[in-house]
């Protein structure tokens, strides 16, 4: 990437008709055009409805300096909350209690292992926005969390006296491994690691000028504090199961009823605050969904065609469907999915660090050729490499479905298959980018 030239593909052009609503066009040969009438179709139905909804109809265009919004004393402020509301939310709870009841943590051990695979986590996430970066969304952030801080507090003044804080002594509960705090560690970093590929979507109207330090601070204050609460509680809640008869009987049902049974001693008002607690979830879909909708557009050369708010609105739908299907399983599907998002999040974020450490030396990118496919890197080593970092999970993963040989030659179960992904990943690409870079020339 260093070695490219600026300049626009004479085939390719942004076509903008506002400040909000863009498309992207592809002018290419009349048989092209002929064959692509849906798609234009479709951008012509986005570039109308941008412009009667006042929705936010831009998708993975990039943002021209003139369009970005004015520098503004709460710019800092705005990050902070908007990655605070996004993680204080009742499924970031879920995480923690899978440190007692799934690893045989006690609070010290959980709560160790938490706060470093949190505090690692964010540190590689917020390196991303302040690098590499809704106007609604960002709206709803700036109050969203007063909310949902109130309801966990509530959360804690009600179900804090079950907590059981003190180490684990009995001889019927097995003392923690090496093998169960890092297992946990991993779990807890990828809960916060998979926020990584899409952390710059939410700052694309933000000035260039922006500071790149008060950037990254502002965004691993919010974040950290959100991730260490939620999973706390989590952990807490989960050392509090076995002395309480009606948190055992929720635990059984699913996390979310465990959730609810926390808020019992309020009676009426604990049912409307376990309400609350579950429509706080919005602000951690909400840049989920958004930032889905420009992968999607990412997906082949007509991508950009079809309006993200369209994709979004498929987005929700399916994933709707597949929740209401799927909600007597949420903890087996965290289980097993959350570990596996971040194989191959940490492969990803491998090439990315060592792209721009190695070959980039911290130089900026040449925007002008984003979507220029003849002056972008090819991408055979990045996918070389990434073939051989998940092969490195797979050597090291431990799941109830499937084992690899590293894991099984460890003498306690024990999930290496995301330090793996990324070591493998790390070792070879370099090798393999040189070579890309002697051949291709790019």
């Amino acid at each position: 990437m260093a070695d490219t030239e600026q300049g626009y593909d004479p085939k390719v052009q942004v076509k903008e008709t506002g400040p909000q609503v863009h498309t992207l066009e592809l002018l290419s040969t009349d048989a092209e055009l002929k064959g692509s009438n849906f798609q234009r179709g479709i951008a012509v139905f986005g570039r109308v409805f941008g412009k009667v909804s006042g929705v936010e109809a831009r998708g993975i265009e990039r943002v021209a300096d003139d369009e970005r919004q004015a520098p503004a004393p709460n710019t800092y402020t705005r990050i902070f909350l908007l990655w605070l509301s996004s993680a204080l939310t009742g499924n970031n709870i879920i995480v923690g209690l899978y440190g007692p009841s799934l690893y045989g943590l006690d609070w010290s051990q959980a709560t160790t292992c938490a706060t470093l695979g949190v505090i690692l986590g964010i540190s590689i996430l917020t390196w991303f926005i302040a690098t590499l970066g809704v106007h609604l969304f960002q709206f709803y952030t700036r109050y969203a969390w007063i909310i949902q801080i109130l309801t966990l507090a509530i959360m804690i003044g009600s179900a804090g006296p079950s907590f059981i804080t003190s180490p684990f002594l009995s001889s019927d509960i097995p003392r923690a491994t090496a093998s169960d705090r890092l297992s946990f560690f991993s779990l807890c970093f990828a809960s916060a690691i998979t926020w990584a590929p899409a952390s710059a979507d939410y700052f694309v109207y933000f000035p260039t000028a922006t500071n790149s330090w008060r950037m990254f601070l502002a965004g691993s204050a919010g974040m950290s504090l959100a991730m260490a609460l939620t999973t706390l509680l989590g952990i807490g809640l989960a050392t509090g199961i076995d002395s309480n008869q009606a948190w055992i009987e929720a635990s059984l049902a699913s996390p979310g009823s465990l959730l609810a049974a926390s808020f019992s001693n309020l009676h009426g008002f604990g049912r409307f605050c376990a309400v609350i607690l579950l429509l706080g979830t919005v602000s951690n879909n909400i840049p989920c969904t958004y930032s889905a909708g420009l992968n999607l557009q990412m997906l082949g050369r007509y991508g950009p065609r079809i309006p993200r708010p369209l994709l979004t609105t498929l987005e929700v739908v399916i994933y709707t469907v597949c929740a209401i299907v799927a909600r007597e399983y949420l903890r087996e599907i965290m289980e097993n999915f959350l570990p596996l998002m971040s194989y191959w999040i940490v492969a990803w974020l491998a090439l990315c660090l060592e792209e721009a450490w190695i070959f980039r030396r911290g130089r900026d990118y040449d925007w002008a050729i984003w979507n220029n496919p003849h002056r972008l890197p090819m991408g055979l080593a990045a996918g070389a490499s990434f073939v051989f970092g998940i092969l490195g999970a797979v050597l090291g993963m431990s799941q109830s479905y499937f084992v690899g040989p590293i894991a099984k030659a460890l003498p306690q179960k024990c999930d290496l298959g995301m330090w793996l992904a990324f070591g493998f990943t790390a070792v070879v690409y370099p090798a393999f980018r040189c070579a890309e870079l002697h051949v291709v020339g790019r």
